[in-house]
């Protein structure tokens, strides 16, 4: 086997570009197949009589929305010394974050004890989190 593997390494090493065309290639021919054969991803399988068919419907009916993804949230974390006292600063950017996606943001610094404890505001006041609904960058605003 070690035989084997050394002549190998040699015919590889002589034949460098072949043997990387022919990764390449190789490659190359798995992903097209997997492409061409695979199946598309689905996750909204349904299969007929099953017990959790029948749970699906119940809790569907319960709930109609209960299945929908939940809208997208970002987290913008904004770092600086001492924002309590540049609290113009962050209200600024805030009502930029308002107008971009058209939801409210809460300002950490209207009360800080409760943010810190939440942990949108640091310790030292050096850092905050803000939480937006929606992703202005996706909604092209921003």
């Amino acid at each position: 086997m070690k035989r084997l593997i050394s002549s190998l390494a040699r015919v590889c090493a002589r034949h460098r570009w072949l043997t990387i065309a022919a990764w390449v290639i190789a490659v190359g021919a798995l992903f097209g197949s997997a492409y061409l054969v695979g199946p598309a991803l689905q996750d909204d399988l349904e299969v007929t009589g099953s017990d959790s068919q029948a749970a699906a419907d119940l809790l569907e009916a319960a709930d109609p929305g209960a299945g929908e993804d939940p809208a997208p949230t970002s987290r913008i974390v904004l770092a600086g010394p001492d924002l309590s006292a540049q609290e113009n600063v962050v209200q600024d950017v805030i009502d930029r974050l308002e107008a971009a996606t058209g939801e409210s943001v809460a300002n950490p610094l209207t009360d800080p004890v409760a943010a810190t404890r939440a942990g949108t505001l640091a310790e030292g006041g050096d850092a905050l989190m803000l939480t937006v609904v929606g992703d202005p960058k996706e909604q092209g605003r921003v």
